[in-house]
C-alpha cells in the first residue's frame, strides 16, 4: 500500500528563528487542508496527504509574512512504498513584493492543476476563490507599499553610500512591528543621517499627575543607537536587571521610552519605525523587539499570540510545557514570561503554577505581577486581585507590551469591582496614561515620552 507524504523542509532560516516551531498548511487540490508543525532545525516535517496531485503548502511566519510553494506527490511509489513530494520553504528575508508574488506564483499552479482536471462546466473549488480574494485584497491593501518599495529599490541604485543606513523594521521573531522598511535613522535636509541617542536607568518611582504620569528612573549611562537600529547590553548592565532606555534625536520631539530585560544571550535591542503612528498624538513610533531572543519555541509562539493565531501556538504548545518541566536548566526570566503570557492567553492549567512561581522568583518584574491579576481574574479570583495590582505598579512598567494592555484590563476591572478602594484612581490613571502611550505593535513595551508619559532621570 502506497502512503503519499508531502516533506517540508525550510532553508535561508533566520538566526532568530532557528529551532522554532512554525505553522504549515498543506492543501489538497480537492481543498482539504492539513496542519503541523516544521520546527526550524534542519529537520523536515512529513504531512501524510491523501493521494497524487498538486498541493499548496503554506506558512505564515510570527512577523505575518507568508511564505508559498507548490509541490506534486507522485503516482509512482519508490521501493519502501512511499510516494513523497519535496517542499522547501525559502525563509530568506525579502521585501513585500517578492514575498506576494511568489505566493501569487503558487497559487497559479495549483489552480492550474486543478483547471487541468475538471469537467467541462465544473466551477472551481471554493477554497481556491477564497484565497484568490484574500491576494487580491492584501495588494489593494499594500498597493501604495508595494509600489514604494519597487520605486525605493530602483532609487537605490543611484543613492550615494552614505545613504544606505536603513533598517528593516520587520523582524522574523517580531510580528506586527511594521508592514514595510523604513528608517531609524532618518536623513536631515543636509543628507546626513539623524543621529538617535539614548540614557538609560533604573526604575525608581512611578508618580500619577493630573494629565499624565511620571516615571522617575536612576541615570546608568548614555551612549548612541547604531545606524542599524542596536543598543547594545553595556557591561554595566547586569542582564536580569529591567531597564528603561529613553531614545532621542535633536528635536526630541519622537522621544521614547523602551523597557528591556536583556536576559541571558546578552544580545541587543532592535528599533523599527512604525510611520503610520506619526500623525497620532499618542502612541510611540519607535518599536523595539530583542536582537536574539533567550528561547526561540517560547518567542515564537508568544507572537503567534499576540498575533492571534492561536491554532498556529497551539500546534508547538506541548512542546513548549516540556522545555518548561524537564529542561536541565532553568529558563530564564524571558523565556518564563513570554511562556506564561502564552500559556494565559490559551487558558492552559499550567499557567497557574507558572505564574505562581514568576511571583516568587521574580518578584521585581511588573510582567509576573500583571499576568498573576490577569490569571486570577480569568480563574474567578477577583478578590485576590487589588493588592497584586498595586505590587505590579509599585515595579514599573511592564517588560512586553502585552502585559501593557493586561495593566489596563486589570486596573480598569478593579475599580469598576471595587469602586470604594480609594487606591484605585492613581493607579488606573498610571495605566491609562502608559497604555495611551504605547505602540501596540511593538514587542518589547515602547511608549512615546511628553503628552502621557513623562521620564524624569535622577
Amino acid at each position: 500500500m502506497t502512503s503519499y507524504i508531502v516533506r517540508i523542509r525550510a532553508e535561508n532560516v533566520p538566526a532568530d528563528l532557528a529551532g522554532a516551531p512554525v505553522a504549515v498548511e498543506v492543501f489538497s487540490e480537492a481543498g482539504k487542508a492539513e496542519r503541523a508543525a516544521l520546527r526550524l532545525s534542519g529537520r523536515p516535517t512529513d504531512v501524510m496527504v491523501t493521494g497524487p496531485g498538486s498541493y499548496l503548502v503554506r506558512t505564515a511566519l510570527p512577523s505575518g509574512r507568508i511564505i508559498s510553494i507548490t509541490v506534486a506527490t507522485p503516482e509512482t511509489a519508490d521501493p519502501g512504498g512511499l510516494a513523497i513530494g519535496e517542499a522547501v520553504l525559502d525563509m530568506k528575508e525579502s521585501d513585500a513584493i517578492a514575498d506576494f508574488w511568489r505566493e501569487a506564483e503558487s497559487l497559479m499552479k495549483i489552480a492550474t492543476a486543478i483547471q487541468a482536471g475538471r469537467k467541462p462546466g465544473e466551477s472551481m473549488p471554493s477554497w481556491v476563490v477564497e484565497r484568490g480574494r484574500e491576494l487580491a485584497n492584501r495588494a489593494m491593501e499594500n498597493l501604495a507599499e508595494l509600489a514604494g518599495n519597487a520605486i525605493s529599490r530602483f532609487l537605490a541604485r543611484f543613492r550615494a553610500p552614505v545613504d544606505d543606513i536603513g533598517v528593516s523594521s520587520a523582524d522574523p521573531a517580531s510580528p506586527g512591528v511594521t508592514k514595510s522598511d523604513h528608517h531609524v535613522q532618518e536623513e536631515s535636509q543636509t543628507g546626513h543621517p539623524i543621529e538617535l541617542t539614548y540614557r538609560w536607568g533604573t526604575f525608581l518611582e512611578w508618580t500619577a499627575g493630573r494629565t499624565n504620569s511620571a516615571l522617575v528612573l536612576k541615570k546608568r549611562g548614555d551612549g548612541r543607537v547604531s545606524l542599524n537600529g542596536e543598543i547594545p547590553i553595556s557591561s554595566e548592565m547586569p542582564p536580569n536587571s529591567c531597564y528603561y532606555i529613553e531614545i532621542a534625536e535633536p528635536s526630541r520631539r519622537n522621544a521614547a521610552l523602551v523597557i528591556w530585560l536583556p536576559g541571558s544571550t546578552g544580545g541587543a535591542v532592535k528599533l523599527g519605525i512604525s510611520s503610520e503612528l506619526s500623525g497620532y498624538r499618542s502612541g510611540s513610533i519607535l518599536s523595539a523587539f530583542p536582537s536574539s531572543p533567550d528561547d526561540a519555541v517560547a518567542t515564537t509562539l508568544f507572537e503567534y499570540v499576540r498575533q492571534g493565531a492561536i491554532e498556529s501556538a497551539r500546534l508547538s504548545l506541548d512542546d513548549l510545557i516540556d522545555r518548561l518541566q524537564n529542561s536541565q536548566e532553568t529558563p530564564s526570566a524571558n523565556t518564563s514570561i513570554l511562556a506564561a503570557y502564552v500559556l494565559y492567553k490559551l487558558r492552559h492549567p499550567y499557567a497557574d503554577e507558572l505564574i505562581s512561581r514568576l511571583c516568587e522568583t521574580n518578584s521585581d518584574l511588573p510582567d509576573a505581577h500583571v499576568l498573576q491579576c490577569a490569571q486570577w481574574i480569568a480563574t474567578g479570583r477577583q478578590d485576590s486581585v487589588p493588592d497584586q495590582l498595586i505590587e505590579a505598579i509599585r515595579c514599573g512598567i511592564p517588560i512586553y507590551t502585552e502585559g501593557v494592555r493586561l495593566l489596563r484590563d486589570s486596573s480598569n476591572l478593579c475599580r469598576d469591582l471595587f469602586p470604594d478602594d480609594k487606591r484605585f484612581g492613581s493607579q488606573v490613571r498610571k495605566a491609562h496614561s502608559a497604555a495611551s502611550a504605547a505602540n501596540f505593535e511593538s514587542m518589547l513595551t515602547c511608549l512615546r515620552l511628553g503628552a502621557d508619559v513623562v521620564a524624569e532621570f535622577v
